[in-house]
C-alpha cells in the first residue's frame, strides 16, 4: 500500500512538473509571439518612415514659448499674417488649457521661464496683462518673483526684441571676443553658448547707437577668423567695431545652406541680429535675412492635434545613426521579412556621405586633431557631435561585421576617422563633452556674474554622453581589434573613472542627465556602460538597479518629472516610452551578462519583463509610438522637447535585445 502511494505521489509529481514545463513553454511562446508582433510592426513602420535618401528624421516639438518668439520674429521682419497669429495663439492657449500658467508640458507644474517668455511676448503682440486669457497667469508670474526670478537664458532671449531691460553691454562688449585663448574665459572656452552670445553682443552693439564704421568686406568674408587666431596675436585689441564685425562674420559664416543655424534658439537671435545690422546700414545682409526666414518656415510643422509648431532642430544625424543601430540589434530572423537589407544599406550610404572633414569650432581647442565627426544637424558643418559620431561609428561597424565586402575601404576609413576624432575629444578628466573639448569649468562662475539665476548649459563632461561612448569603445575593443589600441583601452578606463567620480549624493549610485530627464535616464545608461566595460561587477551595479526597480511604476514603465532638475532629487511622473527605453538599458545589460554566467534568469527578470510589457503596450497598430512626454532636454529648466523618433528607436533597440534574451 505504501509502495503504491509512493508510486502515485511520484507519478503526480512528474505530471505536475511536465504540466509546469508545458505551461512555462506556452507562456514563453506567447511572450515571444507578443514581442515578435511588436518588432514586425515597428520594422514595417520604420521602412515606411525612412526618407528616400536613406535617412530618418523625427520632429522635435517644445512648448509654445518657441512659437511666440517665432511670431515676434515674423512681426519684426514684417512677415506676420493674421493666419499665423491665429495659429500661434491657438497653440499658446490650448497648451495652457485650464492651468494657471504654462508648463514644460501640458498639465505639468507651471514654469516661471516658459510663462515669462509667453506673457511678455503676448503683451508685445497686443494681449495686455488685463486680458482675461492672461490675467491669472500674470498674477501667478508676479507672485513667483516676476522678471527678477527669470533664468539668465530667458532674459537674454527677451533682450533682442526689447522685452528685457538687462544691460548686456555693462558686462559684455565686443571686446569679449578679443580675450586670448589661454584666458580662463574666452569665446572658445564657453562651448555652444557662444552661438547665442555672439549675435546678442553684436545686435546690442549696433542697436544702441554706437559709432558704426563701414564694414570691410574682408571682415565678413573672413567668417570671423580673427576670433580663432593664434593666442599671441589676439592680445592686440582693435576698436569695438572691428570685433563686432568679426562676430557678424562668424555668425554669417555659420548660417547653414537651408538658412538655419544649429537650433531655433540660435536662428532666432541671429535673424534679429541681422535685421538690426540691416536697419543700421552696417552691411547689406538682406539675402541672409531672407534665407534665414525661409529656413524658419521649413521647420514649421503640424502635430497630431492639427496645431502648428516649430521643430526646434533638425535631428537627422542623431535619428539616422541611432535607428540604424536599433535595426542592427534585431535578430537576423526578422531581417528577411522586411526590406531591412536595402534600407540599412541606404542608411549606411547616407552616413558615409555626411561625415565631416572640415575643421569646425572644436579645432580651436584641438588644432592637431583630424576631423571625422558627424553632426546632429547634418547641414551644420561647424558643430559635429561626439554622441552622434559614436552612434554613427557603431552603426557602420555593426553593418561592416555582417557585410564585410560592402564598400570596405570607405567603411574602414569612416570608422577609423570617426573613432580617432571621438577619442581626440575626450577631456583630461576622462569625460566626453558634446561639441568642444577642454571647455573651462569657470563658465558657471562667469554666468553667475551676469545673473543670480544662471542657465545650466556647460559643455564639459557629460555622464550620459560618456556612458554611450564607453559602450562604443568597448564594442570596438571586443569585436573589431583592427580598430582597437592601447589608447582606446586607456580611454575606456579614464571614462569609467570619470563616471565613478560624479555619482550624485542625493540618490544611491545615481547620475544626473544632460539630454533627457534626469536621474533614472542617466543612471540606467551609466550602470550599463560600467558593466559592459568591466568597470563594475554585476554586484557593483545592484545598488543602482535596486533603486531604479524600487520606483518602477505599476504599469511596468518609468517616468520622471522635469522638477527633478529644479529640486535636484528624483520626482516621479507617469511612465513614458521615451524614458523607459533609456532606463531599461541597465537591466538588459545586467540580464545579458548574468545569463552568460549562469544560463538562467536573474532576480531582475520580473522588472525587465514588466518594462518590456509596458513598451510593447505603447506600440500602436501602425507600429509607431504616439506620446508627448517632452522629456528630452534642450536647455535645463527652460526648454524641453518631445523627440518624435526617439521612443520608437529606443523601443526597437530594447525589443531586439530582449527577444534574443528570452529566445535563447
Amino acid at each position: 500500500m505504501n509502495n503504491h502511494f509512493r508510486f502515485m505521489k511520484a507519478a503526480l509529481l512528474v505530471i505536475s512538473l511536465c504540466l509546469s514545463m508545458m505551461m512555462s513553454q506556452l507562456s514563453l511562446a506567447a511572450e515571444l509571439q507578443e514581442v515578435d508582433n511588436a518588432i514586425v510592426k515597428m520594422l514595417d513602420a520604420a521602412a515606411v518612415d525612412q526618407n528616400p535618401d536613406g535617412s530618418f528624421t523625427g520632429a522635435i516639438e517644445s512648448d509654445p514659448s518657441i512659437e511666440v518668439l517665432f511670431l515676434l520674429v515674423a512681426k519684426e521682419l514684417g512677415k506676420d499674417t493674421p493666419e499665423l497669429e491665429d495659429e500661434v495663439f491657438h497653440r499658446v492657449f490650448s497648451w495652457k488649457g485650464e492651468d494657471v500658467a504654462w508648463s514644460f508640458r501640458p498639465g505639468g507644474v507651471p514654469s516661471i521661464d516658459v510663462t515669462g517668455i509667453i506673457l511678455h511676448g503676448l503683451e508685445k503682440l497686443g494681449i495686455n496683462p488685463s486680458d482675461e486669457r492672461v490675467a491669472e497667469a500674470w498674477a501667478w508670474f508676479e507672485s513667483q518673483g516676476g522678471d527678477d526670478s527669470l533664468n539668465l537664458a530667458t532674459v537674454l532671449l527677451l533682450k533682442p526684441i526689447g522685452l528685457s531691460t538687462f544691460k548686456l553691454d555693462e558686462l559684455l562688449s565686443p571686446l569679449f571676443f578679443a580675450l586670448p585663448q589661454d584666458s580662463e574665459i574666452n569665446i572658445w572656452s564657453i562651448g555652444i553658448l557662444r552661438n547665442l552670445l555672439i549675435p546678442l553682443i553684436v545686435q546690442q552693439f549696433y542697436a544702441e547707437n554706437n559709432i558704426v564704421l563701414p564694414v570691410l568686406d574682408r571682415r565678413i568674408e573672413s567668417n570671423g577668423s580673427h576670433l580663432a587666431r593664434p593666442k599671441k596675436q589676439r592680445f592686440k585689441l582693435f576698436p569695438l567695431n572691428f570685433w563686432a564685425q568679426e562676430g557678424l562674420g562668424y555668425m554669417i559664416g555659420h548660417q547653414q545652406p537651408d538658412g538655419n543655424w544649429y537650433a531655433f534658439q540660435a536662428a532666432y537671435v541671429n535673424i534679429l541680429m541681422l535685421n538690426t545690422v540691416q536697419k543700421r546700414g552696417v552691411y547689406d545682409v538682406s539675402d541672409e535675412i531672407e534665407n534665414a526666414w525661409n529656413g524658419m518656415l521649413k521647420v514649421k510643422k503640424t502635430n497630431i492635434n492639427n496645431e502648428m509648431f516649430i521643430s526646434v532642430s533638425d535631428s537627422t544625424g542623431w535619428d539616422t545613426s541611432r535607428m540604424l543601430m536599433a535595426l542592427q540589434s534585431i535578430p537576423e530572423s526578422f531581417r528577411d521579412s522586411m526590406v531591412a537589407i536595402e534600407n540599412n544599406r541606404k542608411g549606411i550610404d547616407w552616413l558615409l556621405g555626411k561625415q565631416l572633414f572640415n575643421k569646425g569650432d572644436w579645432s580651436n581647442n584641438a588644432p592637431n586633431l583630424r576631423p571625422g565627426g558627424w553632426s546632429f544637424v547634418p547641414d551644420n558643418i561647424w558643430l559635429p557631435d561626439t554622441d552622434v559620431t559614436a552612434a554613427a561609428v557603431e552603426a557602420l561597424l555593426s553593418y561592416k561585421i555582417e557585410n564585410p565586402y560592402y564598400r570596405p575601404v570607405e567603411m574602414d576609413n569612416a570608422i577609423s576617422r570617426g573613432l580617432e576624432w571621438t577619442l581626440g575629444m575626450q577631456n583630461d578628466d576622462g569625460s566626453f563633452p558634446a561639441w568642444d573639448t577642454d571647455n573651462t569649468t569657470y563658465l558657471p562662475l562667469f554666468l553667475s556674474l551676469l545673473s543670480k539665476n544662471p542657465p545650466d548649459i556647460e559643455d564639459v563632461g557629460q555622464p550620459d554622453v560618456t556612458s554611450r561612448i564607453i559602450e562604443l569603445l568597448h564594442d570596438i575593443d571586443k569585436v573589431a581589434p583592427e580598430f582597437s589600441s592601447q589608447a582606446l583601452r586607456d580611454s575606456i578606463q579614464g571614462a569609467c573613472g570619470y563616471l565613478l567620480s560624479v555619482r550624485t549624493q542625493t540618490e544611491p549610485s545615481a547620475w544626473r542627465g544632460d539630454w533627457a530627464v534626469d536621474y533614472l535616464y542617466a543612471t540606467g545608461l551609466a550602470a550599463s556602460a560600467l558593466m559592459v566595460a568591466d568597470c563594475w561587477s554585476l554586484s557593483d551595479a545592484e545598488q543602482s538597479l535596486d533603486w531604479i526597480a524600487s520606483v518602477q511604476n505599476d504599469d511596468g514603465g518609468w517616468g520622471e518629472d522635469h522638477q527633478s532638475f529644479i529640486v535636484e532629487s528624483y520626482v516621479n511622473a507617469p511612465s513614458s516610452a521615451m524614458q523607459t527605453g533609456f532606463i531599461v538599458e541597465g537591466f538588459l545589460t545586467y540580464e545579458e551578462l548574468y545569463m552568460e554566467m549562469d544560463n538562467e534568469p536573474s532576480a531582475y527578470r520580473p522588472v525587465l519583463d514588466q518594462a518590456m510589457s509596458y513598451l510593447i503596450s505603447t506600440v500602436g497598430d501602425d507600429g509607431r509610438i504616439d506620446e508627448k512626454s517632452h522629456t528630452g532636454v534642450l536647455l535645463k529648466q527652460l526648454w524641453y522637447a518631445d523627440y518624435a523618433a526617439v521612443p520608437d528607436i529606443r523601443t526597437i533597440n530594447a525589443l531586439g535585445r530582449y527577444y534574443k534574451l528570452i529566445s535563447e
